[in-house]
C-alpha cells in the first residue's frame, strides 16, 4: 500500500511490484533479504513523508507453513479454526523507503492447519465508517473472515467485501435480484441469483432478503453491484 491517491501513489505501487519481481528472478535472496533490498531501490524514488507499506508472505510448498516478512504493513489475519480465533502476528519493520539502511527480520513461521485461513488487507478496508463515524475496524473484519471461513475463498472474500459495503451503508438502495436457486450454509445461504445481465452466488446472511425460487426479491444494493463484478463467483 502506498501513501497518498490518485497516479502518483499508483505509479509507486507499479515501481515497488516491478522491483519486487526483478528481485525475485533468479534470486537466492532469504525473505528478510528480498525486503531489504527493495527499500535500497525504493529509497531514491521516495518524496519526503512518502512510503510503501509491504507484506511478503510465502506458504511452502506442503501448505503447512506460513512465512512472512512485514515492512510497515497491517498485520495479515490467521484465522485458526481448530481454536475458532486468531493468532497474534508480529507488526513487522518500518514502511519501505523510510530508512535506507533498515534491516528487515522474518517473523517466525506459522504452523497451517486444515480450515485456517490467511486474510491480507489494507487501511482502507478497516477505516470504513457508517453513518454514525464508528470504523469497521479489525473486529469487524475478524468478525467477518470468522462467518466466512466456512466457503470458498472466492465467496467468502465477496461475502466479506459485501459485509464492509453493508457497514458503510451502501445498502439503503434496493433493487431487484431473481432468486432461482439456494441451499443452506449453516443458518444462512448460498443463493443462486440474476441481475442486471449477470448471474452469480451470493452469500446472504439475511434471510428476510430471500423468496421462494422463482420469485423476484428486493435486495440490498451492494449485492447487485456484486452481480455485476463476476458472472461466475
Amino acid at each position: 500500500d502506498s501513501t497518498g491517491h490518485g497516479i502518483g501513489a499508483a505509479l509507486m505501487m507499479s515501481t515497488a511490484r516491478a522491483y519486487l519481481v526483478g528481485t525475485l528472478a533468479g534470486s537466492r535472496l532469504s525473505m528478510a533479504e528480498t525486503m531489504s533490498t527493495l527499500n535500497v531501490l525504493l529509497y531514491p524514488d521516495m518524496e519526503p513523508g512518502k512510503f510503501v507499506s509491504f507484506l511478503l508472505t510465502k506458504i511452502e510448498g506442503d501448505g503447512s507453513r506460513l512465512r512472512l516478512v512485514s515492512a510497515g504493513h497491517e498485520p495479515a489475519l490467521l484465522y485458526r479454526a481448530a481454536e475458532n480465533g486468531f493468532i497474534d502476528l508480529p507488526p513487522g519493520g518500518l514502511a519501505l523507503g523510510l530508512k535506507e539502511d533498515f534491516v528487515y527480520e522474518e517473523a517466525p513461521t506459522q504452523a497451517l492447519q486444515v480450515g485456517d485461513r490467511i486474510c491480507l488487507f489494507t487501511d482502507g478496508v478497516v477505516e470504513q465508517t457508517n453513518d454514525n463515524g464508528d470504523e469497521f475496524g479489525i473486529g469487524g473484519l475478524q468478525n467477518a473472515v470468522r462467518q466466512f471461513a466456512h466457503l470458498s475463498p472466492r465467496i467468502a472474500i465477496t461475502s466479506i467485501i459485501a459485509t464492509v459495503e453493508a457497514w458503510r451503508g451502501d445498502e439503503l438502495e434496493p433493487r431487484a435480484m431473481a432468486v432461482y436457486g439456494r441451499r443452506r450454509v449453516g443458518k444462512s445461504w448460498l443463493v443462486r441469483a440474476f441481475a442486471h445481465g449477470h448471474e452469480a452466488d451470493i452469500f446472504v446472511a439475511d434471510t428476510r432478503a430471500l423468496a421462494d425460487q422463482g420469485k423476484t426479491v428486493r435486495i440490498p444494493v451492494y449485492m447487485t453491484e456484486l452481480l455485476s463484478k463476476f458472472k461466475r463467483i
